[in-house]
């Protein structure tokens, strides 16, 4: 099959605003997607490549921001090769790997992620910060929130190591439609996931752990209500900034009384575990 690849010049775009930029990619018959520093990667069938694809484009509010290129590409069995070159991710005891994976490697936690999306597929620096915390976490939470759950790989992994009851949240439709899909991949029985922001929940419900993989905004504007949902003596994991924007978070997240317990890094991205205590 012949396919095109658009270059889209995300350098200046957070996580969450890929994220978001994927997303919008996908309603519109984009299949596969690969991220870089300066640059997202996008594919799409030559037959799906019209004049009203551009147009689409053009028209989104989000799309019509960014500047892109297109290379027209070889005709080759696309989706082989790049099977062939997406490799799982082996790191500590985990291993996250895509259904046609065969890995043999024996791990405690084998993670089966339908790889959709960038992220949440275990090679973006976050999401091993993420789970490299929870890991070395010395407690076992009963109740867990996954505020931006995306692929849901970190709900995934929390029922895996803890057995725990964990409700996922994304606004994103595409998101949390993948979650579900990678929850039955895993076979996991304990994980809700609700197509909601966090506001949306009332403070009936407290928390032993939340976890957010988002963007610096979000977090600092909803750390209020992420601090109310947590049990006193909760832990709170944080990722998906970058170091310029510790200090600022960080901030926010202790006049609210919480404490920082640890801090992790990778390639100037942080990951914060906080303590409601």
């Amino acid at each position: 099959m012949k396919f095109l690849e658009f270059l889209f010049k995300t350098k200046s775009c957070s996580l969450s605003e890929i994220e978001i930029i994927i997303s919008q990619l996908y309603v519109l018959d984009f299949d596969s997607f690969e991220e870089t520093n300066k640059v997202l990667k996008a594919y799409i069938s030559f037959d799906k490549y019209n004049d009203h694809l551009i147009k689409k484009i053009n028209e989104n509010d989000i799309l019509k921001k960014i500047s892109f290129n297109i290379n027209n590409l070889e005709n080759k069995n696309w989706n082989n090769i790049w099977e062939s070159n997406y490799e799982p991710v082996i790191f500590d005891d985990i291993i996250i790997r895509a259904p046609f994976h065969k890995v043999d490697k024996k791990s405690n936690f084998d993670i089966v992620i339908n790889p959709k999306m960038s992220f949440g597929t275990g090679h973006h620096e976050t999401t091993r910060l993420m789970l490299k915390s929870m890991s070395k976490l010395k407690v076992s939470p009963n109740k867990i929130l996954d505020f931006g759950c995306g692929s849901g790989v970190l709900s995934i992994f929390s029922e895996k190591k803890w057995n725990a009851n964990i409700l996922a949240l994304d606004i994103d439709e595409w998101a949390y439609t993948n979650s579900i899909e990678n929850i039955k991949y895993n076979s996991c029985k304990r994980i809700e996931v609700a197509n909601s922001d966090i506001d949306m929940l009332n403070f009936d419900n407290h928390f032993d752990l939340i976890l957010a993989n988002i963007n610096t905004n979000t977090l600092i504007k909803s750390m209020a209500k992420i601090k109310k949902l947590l049990q006193q003596e909760g832990w709170l994991i944080i990722s998906g900034f970058y170091f310029q924007d510790f200090e600022k978070i960080n901030n926010k997240t202790t006049r609210l009384g919480l404490s920082i317990i640890n801090k992790f890094e990778n390639n100037d991205w942080q990951c914060i575990v906080y303590r409601n205590s």
